[in-house]
């Protein structure tokens, strides 16, 4: 649950381990422990929660992106989110 309206979000799983998540686990087990009747409330306003999955989720394409540069050296990348043939 997110925000004061107990919004349900679901992300990767991946995305769990990333510091800044990781650090939003660490306060809601200290505010509220593990005991929650299979909820978690994470301690963050719904818009603010929302930018950072989307900064993850850009991340990931950009990341992906260079990958696939990385395999086919003739894909030249122009501003990390769009590949244009050299």
């Amino acid at each position: 649950m997110v925000g004061k309206a107990g919004k349900r979000i679901v992300i990767r799983a991946d995305h769990l381990n990333h510091p800044v998540l990781r650090q939003l686990l660490d306060q809601a087990y200290e505010e509220n422990g593990w005991n929650n009747d299979g909820l978690l409330a994470i301690p963050c306003d719904e818009p603010s929660f929302r930018d950072i999955i989307h900064s993850l989720t850009v991340g990931d394409e950009i990341s992906s992106s260079r990958t696939r540069h990385q395999r086919n050296p003739g894909v030249q990348i122009s501003d990390g989110l769009e590949a244009s043939p050299s």
